[in-house]
């Protein structure tokens, strides 16, 4: 179990950690969403209509009436891809130092949120040591990100 001053302290990278595949799969959409608009710019489309899950040229079916600029909207979601990116270059930059059973321990626990028990017996490790293993790895990735 982690101690409440290293959990405190390595709150961040922790998070980001457990939105790995969050901002992996958000990233996937927002280029889909990229697409959609530049596609929508080359027709020469100035508004798009937004439900909060899609976006249409026209308001056939909607939901709601939302309305946003497609130069608007293209900025928005070029930001947003810019900010998953950074967050994404970040966790793989810190991950990269780590050992190879530091990745692990790091990737099933957070990324893959396996239990410990199962990362115990996968790794041959007893709970002490994958949890001194995982306080090093984490420390080594908060020198990193903190850099």
């Amino acid at each position: 179990m982690e101690s409440k001053s290293t959990s405190e302290k390595y709150k961040s990278i922790i998070n980001s950690l457990k939105r790995y595949r969050y901002i992996k799969k958000r990233l996937e959409i927002l280029y889909k969403i990229k697409r959609d608009v530049e596609e929508y710019k080359k027709r020469d489309i100035k508004n798009i209509y937004i439900d909060g899950f899609t976006i249409r040229s026209n308001k056939c079916d909607m939901i709601s009436d939302f309305v946003k600029k497609t130069d608007d909207m293209e900025k928005t979601v070029n930001n947003e891809i810019e900010q998953c990116r950074r967050e994404l270059f970040f966790i793989d930059a810190a991950i990269s130092v780590l050992s190879e059973v530091e990745k692990d321990i790091i990737e099933m626990k957070y990324i893959d949120k396996i239990p410990s028990k199962l990362i115990e017996d996968s790794l041959g490790y007893e709970r002490t040591q994958i949890n001194r293993k995982k306080n090093e790895a984490l420390k080594k990735m908060y020198e990193i990100v903190s850099l």
